[in-house]
């Protein structure tokens, strides 16, 4: 099940000395623009990441404990929008609500305190993030 070719990768892997299995997922948000008629100028990949959730979704078949690990590019934001808008903020924020409604909670690095912030510093950012 894949919306995008290119956009969502997966793999089984075992572990030989248990025999444990779980799922490894890539995904990358692809950048979308607008329909032209909107005369917007925008870009987003958020669309992108709610299609990626939908085709994971097809890795699913328990309510709890499932193995995957998902990594990979959303081109979004966790828990701010550019430049402060609460806009974007609410809508990169609907990507990571359906993420958890999955039973897949973010564990990313997160500054401060989860590792060593971007240099130079995005002007998208507030510094506190």
């Amino acid at each position: 099940m894949i919306s995008r070719l290119g956009s969502i990768a997966a793999a089984v892997i075992r572990i030989p000395e248990t025999m444990e299995e779980f799922t490894v997922v890539s995904l990358y948000s692809n950048w979308e623009r607008p329909l032209r008629q909107t005369g917007s100028g925008w870009i987003y990949a958020d669309a992108s990441a709610h299609r990626l959730i939908s085709d994971l979704s097809s890795l699913i078949g328990q309510q709890k404990k499932h193995r995957i690990i998902v990594a990979g590019d959303l081109n979004i934001l966790y828990g701010y929008g550019e430049y402060g808008s609460t806009y974007w903020k609410r809508r990169y924020d609907t990507v990571f609500d359906r993420f958890f409604a999955l039973g897949l909670s973010f564990v990313g690095p997160q500054a401060p305190g989860g590792g060593v912030q971007a240099s130079p510093w995005p002007s998208e950012l507030p510094k506190e993030s």
